[in-house]
């Protein structure tokens, strides 16, 4: 394998200037074939050496010669210069060129000879090109960066041409930003394929090339001052407000934004002039908006109202799709959240908006099909405002999503006044990290499929009504004693830590006619007082208060022959199974710390799928039947 260094040694011979032409062309097709043997397991081509036994007879030749000799160059991982040179020359097509090139002294020196082959790649570059890569010198050493992060600077900066042949600006730089890549000035970042970096020797050569011009920044953290220039911008991905708030008023002149846009650093927004005037609802391009403001618990001299109002006068165009608030500092929500006139709002996010007290009523939007409310510390009651007020008839009618996280204070979840219900097509709710939480949640929800509940220890037993659900978590809920109303359409149910849980119970019997339960995945764990499993309702006076029950006597193989996957784990009152249960699908059986179990089932000799039985840590003797195995 040959280095870098060995590889210039062959490169700066062949590109001696002592001989003619038509003899260095012979001595270098003798360099490529050294440098083809000395360099097997580089991942080089041996096709191409056939091609340089023909000596420029022909334009063709010449060119599949300068094609070759570059792919050689090129792939050396230890010669940052071979690369470099190998991007130059397979720009080169006329041998004057390659003449020109092989003349050059720079070649030829042996003191600092990467950078003098980086810097001559550099020199080749069109003007545009090199004011492009110039400006890449306010980046660190080592700064990961995005294409269209790029892209918008040299916008800003006045780099890219508006206008020819009726490209987009967007599209120039896409193209100039390639460019740079095939001549190895950007290299993709093995963190992501959406990622660039520099090397540090391009990193050193465009501080070399931008002089005292140049400054050096550990991150881009402000906009541009001339940002509203760029009159016909289009995509914009982060909007940066940074100590010079009024630029946010530049907004006002990008008005063929579209897409997503993430306006950041909104901390430093004191002026509510200043937030009208970036003219957010005349944005009829945007889909997705994101306002956020530093986390944390500062308040930057900015009173409450002077907060509510900033948010206020950043309305955005009812066109908008998506919405995020994030660490919203204010301690109400602006009027216009929740407006139904925004018929195109399908998504919100409120994030982080520790000092709310209270939610936006939402319920009035009629398209909006998922919510998420994360981190609103502040919040303690779920009340009627939520849902729209007494105006709303029916609050929710289009949402599918419903997820609420990391709400401390959150203590009781109102239902909607009268006959109003709500929520006639959510799907999926998502209740985790509220440990206040203790009454009520809606009492019918008809649509329901998933529901997880996790790490709400102050809830008890109030499950609501869910005819269709198929998947149901229940997680760290030390104050639940009761989970019933199951219906026979569940598919999947995990119930962990839940220390106090008694009863976990179907809604209707179990039907003899034909009709399955359609449970294929069981997983309960630490439930140290559960007695019932999955039992008909309203059983509990007929209960041993010593034994856990599972299933149900003279349960037929047939009805419950979807279950595959079967977990007891820390489980005080399992005593036995079931003497006839019959499992015929089941695959993976696991019994753990369950100290009462004296035995497995009966009949496990016709668990005729089982692959995985585990028992661990039982302190009774299990008593193994004969043919305990299918």
């Amino acid at each position: 394998m040959v280095g870098g260094s060995k590889a210039i040694d062959h490169l700066s011979f062949m590109f001696s200037s002592s001989q003619d032409l038509p003899i260095r062309i012979e001595e270098i097709n003798h360099q490529l074939k050294e440098i083809m043997i000395q360099t097997k397991g580089l991942g080089l081509s041996e096709h191409v050496m056939p091609q340089q036994e023909v000596l420029f007879k022909n334009r063709l030749a010449r060119q599949s010669w300068r094609e070759s000799t570059s792919l050689l160059c090129e792939p050396f991982f230890y010669g940052r210069e071979t690369k470099a040179l190998g991007g130059l020359l397979r720009t080169k097509v006329e041998e004057s060129e390659w003449e020109e090139m092989l003349n050059d002294d720079a070649l030829c020196m042996r003191e600092s000879r990467v950078l003098q082959v980086l810097e001559l790649s550099y020199h080749d570059l069109p003007s545009y090109l090199k004011r492009c890569f110039a400006y890449c010198s306010i980046f660190p050493y080592n700064h990961l960066f995005k294409e269209e992060d790029v892209i918008l600077l040299w916008m800003a900066e006045g780099f890219l041409p508006e206008n020819v042949e009726n490209k987009q600006m967007e599209d120039i730089g896409h193209e100039y930003f390639h460019d740079l890549v095939l001549r190895s000035f950007f290299e993709p970042s093995s963190k992501g394929s959406e990622y660039y970096k520099m090397h540090n020797l391009q990193s050193d050569l465009a501080r070399k090339v931008a002089g005292d011009l140049c400054l050096i920044v550990n991150e881009v953290d402000e906009m541009p001052l001339r940002i509203g220039d760029l009159t016909k911008l289009q995509t914009l991905q982060t909007f940066i407000v940074g100590a010079n708030a009024p630029i946010i008023r530049q907004l006002k002149y990008l008005k063929q934004l579209k897409g997503k846009l993430a306006i950041t650093g909104l901390e430093n927004v004191v002026s509510s002039d200043d937030a009208g005037n970036a003219m957010l609802h005349e944005k009829t391009g945007l889909d997705e908006l994101e306002m956020a403001w530093e986390w944390g618990t500062f308040t930057n001299g900015i009173d409450d109202n002077n907060k509510i109002d900033v948010l206020e006068q950043l309305k955005p165009n009812k066109s908008t799709k998506v919405l995020t608030l994030r660490n919203y500092k204010g301690v109400t929500f602006p009027s216009w959240l929740g407006d139904p006139s925004f018929t195109k709002m399908v998504v919100i996010k409120l994030v982080g908006c520790e000092r709310c007290e209270s939610l936006p009523p939402l319920g009035k939007l009629p398209f909006l099909k998922e919510l998420v409310v994360q981190e609103m510390r502040g919040l303690k009651i779920i009340d009627h405002h939520f849902y729209g007020g007494v105006v709303c008839s029916n609050p929710f009618p289009t949402l599918r999503t419903l997820k609420f996280k990391s709400m401390p204070s959150l203590e009781s979840w109102l239902q909607s006044s009268g006959n109003i219900k709500g929520f006639s097509c959510l799907q999926e709710l998502s209740i985790k990290d509220c440990p206040s939480l203790s009454q009520s949640l809606p009492s019918y929800l008809p649509m329901l499929q998933v529901l997880e509940i996790q790490h709400c220890k102050q809830l008890i037993a109030l499950f609501p009504c869910v005819p269709i659900l198929q998947k149901l978590i229940v997680e760290d809920c030390s104050s639940l004693i009761m989970v019933d109303q199951l219906p026979m359409t569940l598919q999947q149910m995990v119930i962990s830590s839940c220390c106090k849980l008694q009863f976990v119970e179907f809604k209707e019997p179990y039907s003899y006619d034909g009709e399955k339960i359609l449970l294929e995945a069981l997983e309960v764990v630490n439930c140290q007082s559960l007695l019932t499993l999955l039992r008909l309702e309203k059983t509990k006076e007929n209960i041993s208060s010593y034994e856990l029950s599972l299933f149900q006597e003279g349960l037929c193989p047939s009805i419950i022959s979807n279950l595959t996957k079967l977990t007891i784990s820390d489980c005080f009152h399992l005593i036995s199974f079931p003497k006839d249960l019959v499992l015929p699908s089941l695959r993976n059986l696991l019994i753990s710390v369950c100290q009462n179990l004296e035995g497995l089932p009966n009949q496990i000799q016709a668990f005729t799928s089982l692959k995985d039985l585990i028992l661990t840590i039982a302190q009774k003797s299990i008593v193994f039947q004969k043919a305990v195995y299918p």
